[in-house]
């Protein structure tokens, strides 16, 4: 599923989450540590985009040791793209 930097296991969206999702004004994006779910997967959970923080497995260290600058550097490169 979509796991986060601080979390030791995968994460799913709860049924109330994803009712949130289905009922939403906009897109649904996700920022989280690893995602390690495809397009496909996420997409059928109503999500529109899906970001790692630690996108590849030699970024996990570095996302670790400051994991607020390195969601705020990654947030700030979503939120332009989105911006669009």
């Amino acid at each position: 599923m979509i796991k986060p930097a601080a979390a030791s296991g995968p994460v799913a969206l709860t049924l109330e989450q994803e009712r949130i999702v289905q009922f939403r004004d906009g897109p649904v994006v996700v920022i989280a540590g690893q995602v390690h779910l495809g397009r496909r997967e996420w997409g059928a959970a109503g999500i529109a985009g899906a970001y790692a923080v630690a996108e590849r497995p030699d970024q996990v260290e570095a996302a670790l040791a400051d994991p607020a600058g390195t969601l705020a550097a990654r947030t700030e490169r979503v939120a332009r793209t989105w911006s669009r």
